[in-house]
């Protein structure tokens, strides 16, 4: 017998992952924007400011409104598992329009 329960969405991380390549995302799942660092759906000089700040010391908290692992999730540009001066040349390129 099928219950009501089992044709309701799943919650954030319940449902069957979905190739990135896709574009598809679930209803209740906001994508993000690798380098979006102000959360605002753009990636901008304000974002490069803050990735700046980063690398100068200041904390995560007090420069953005993300997450410690989500920041970090975004600000790793060139997705090599460390934040470092090179992330902040690519995202640099990137407002440059330079797709390299």
């Amino acid at each position: 017998m099928t219950m009501l329960e089992d044709w309701l969405p799943m919650g954030p991380g319940l449902g069957p992952p979905l190739p990135k390549f896709l574009g598809i995302y679930w209803p209740w799942a906001k994508p993000s924007l690798i380098g979006d660092l102000n959360d605002n759906g753009v990636v901008s000089q304000e974002d490069f400011d803050i990735l700046r700040q980063y690398l100068m010391g200041i904390p995560i908290s007090e420069i953005s409104p993300l997450s410690e692992e989500e920041f970090i999730r975004r600000a790793d540009i060139n997705e090599d598992g460390v934040i470092n001066v090179f992330d902040l040349v690519a995202l640099g390129r990137i407002l440059a329009g330079y797709a390299g």
